[in-house]
């Protein structure tokens, strides 16, 4: 597949690399702190003109002991101190009234 590179890893990992990547595509555990610490270290080793996804961004504030709110919280907080720039992409409506996104990140 060229030059992709695929990696099971948790981003505590990946803070080691040594290189940059284009685009780098979490899907992990959605609940603090772990998804902050894998948010912060992907923008450590993302490209300047490198993207970042995040698979299951979900805007309302749930009870669902496997899905929260946090990296939502998190990604809006990012870019009110401007350190990224992101979009989000509509995934599907979950059972229990929430919707699911994948959010698009670039790093400012």
């Amino acid at each position: 597949i060229g030059n992709i590179t695929f990696l099971k890893k948790n981003t505590s990992f990946i803070k080691s690399f040594k290189n940059k990547y284009n685009l780098i595509f979490l899907d992990y555990y959605h609940k603090f702190p772990n998804v902050n610490k894998d948010i912060i270290n992907s923008l450590k080793i993302v490209n300047k003109n490198g993207f970042i996804m995040i698979d299951d961004i979900i805007k309302e504030n749930t009870k669902n002991s496997f899905v929260s709110n946090t990296s939502y919280i998190f990604l809006e907080y990012l870019k009110s101190q401007k350190k990224i720039k992101f979009n989000y992409i509509f995934k599907r409506l979950e059972k229990g009234n929430f919707t699911k996104f994948i959010a698009i990140v670039k790093k400012k």
